[in-house]
């Protein structure tokens, strides 16, 4: 359970917390802030991470995604508009491929 908890909170560092300068311009501490919840759904514990960064940047994201060819006939549909590419990824990702 150490390397997903790992690897959440290091996207939190590396890709959701901007650094010192750009924090400060946009009117932010400098210093950014992760937040960990867990709770109990049913029989399920569930971990959730949640930074103070600047999001997802979708632009860059969707490029990302328009490079890669999907393998899944269905992304190929998802892919018509900025959030369904995010939407797309992730039910690549959880279905499995």
């Amino acid at each position: 359970m150490i390397a997903p908890l790992e690897h959440l909170l290091r996207n939190s560092i590396v890709h959701g917390l901007e650094d010192e300068q750009q924090r400060t311009q946009s009117g932010k501490l400098p210093i950014g802030e992760i937040r960990l919840s867990v709770r109990q759904e049913s029989n399920e514990v569930v971990f959730e991470f949640s930074d103070d960064g600047a999001g997802l940047n979708y632009a860059k994201l969707r490029e990302k995604g328009w490079q890669s060819e999907p393998c899944n006939p269905v992304m190929r549909i998802m892919r018509r508009s900025w959030q369904s590419d995010i939407q797309a990824w992730a039910f690549y990702g959880n279905d499995g491929h």
